[in-house]
């Protein structure tokens, strides 16, 4: 006997259709985001309108794209140069099991939140990478008086930065010049000694151990301070402050002994063996 037929109404087809088409479209558009992140990579950031060209795209739908991708953490739009680029989260997918949790993560999150409870302000650690710096750690999710978030991942231009700053004055007179010669700055910060040149501007900031600079575009000041592990500058530790709410001055009278105090903490933390960390910690308990 031929098998009977299951006739199906028209609405369960056109339900059927449906389904197929959306899940079609969605990896139609998984593809268009994966490809659209190894460009980022690539090209080491694009704007929406480099990466619609790359992708051969309307402008808003590559927009959407590129504001998806940053609202999950993927990437980060650069406050300086409008470009879209790779956060850690997105580096940590092809990084081998055991460094998914980051640059030292284990040894400082403890060190950094206990920090952020005594400076309510955005506390973040950065590192230098290649002619700009990188944020490797931050509590702006942890504090109420974050006005622009800064997560990790995001590059920032050397010279715009206090920790770029930081980097390139505690750098040999070679590697000094070279940085500088790479640097690129778009002078949206304002280092606090601006009528100085940058050679001599580095100088003050070595022999004064820390550096300070404003950011007009968010109306901030930025305080870092240098990250010493076994006599290099490994990293910075830096503290956003609205300028609104107190001077240059009072700043650093407030929260410059407390930075030094956890740069000292993270980098003494780093320098201890995990199997050490932890036995500290039980007994400290």
């Amino acid at each position: 006997m031929p098998c009977p037929i299951e006739r199906q109404s028209p609405e369960r087809r056109a339900f059927g259709s449906r389904t197929a088409s959306s899940m079609s479209e969605e990896v139609a558009t998984l593809r268009k985001g994966l490809r659209l992140l190894l460009l980022i990579n690539q090209y080491d950031g694009l704007t929406a309108g480099e990466a619609a060209t790359h992708l051969d795209l309307n402008r808003t739908t590559t927009y959407r794209l590129l504001e998806t991708m940053v609202d999950t953490g993927h990437i980060a739009r650069d406050p300086y140069d409008h470009r879209y680029r790779a956060t850690a989260r997105a580096e940590r997918l092809s990084l081998p099991d055991g460094e998914a949790e980051g640059w030292h993560a284990d040894a400082i999150r403890p060190v950094l939140a206990g920090l952020g409870q005594r400076i309510a302000w955005p506390l973040s650690i950065a590192t230098l990478d290649g002619d700009a710096i990188r944020i490797v750690h931050e509590t702006d999710s942890d504090s109420a008086l974050v006005t622009r978030r800064m997560p990790s991942g995001t590059r920032l231009p050397l010279l715009d930065t206090a920790a770029g700053l930081l980097f390139t004055a505690h750098a040999s007179p070679d590697r000094r010049g070279e940085l500088l010669a790479r640097a690129r700055s778009s002078l949206l910060t304002q280092p606090m000694n601006a009528g100085a040149t940058l050679s001599e501007l580095c100088d003050q900031i070595a022999s004064d151990g820390y550096a300070l600079v404003r950011q007009p575009a968010s109306g901030t000041y930025v305080l870092a301070v240098p990250m010493i592990v076994d006599g290099a500058m490994t990293a910075s530790l830096s503290v956003r402050i609205i300028e609104r709410a107190m001077t240059a001055m009072s700043a650093i009278a407030a929260y410059l002994p407390l930075l030094r105090e956890g740069a000292d903490a993270i980098a003494s933390a780093i320098r201890t063996p995990p199997a050490d960390r932890v036995a500290g910690a039980s007994a400290r308990r």
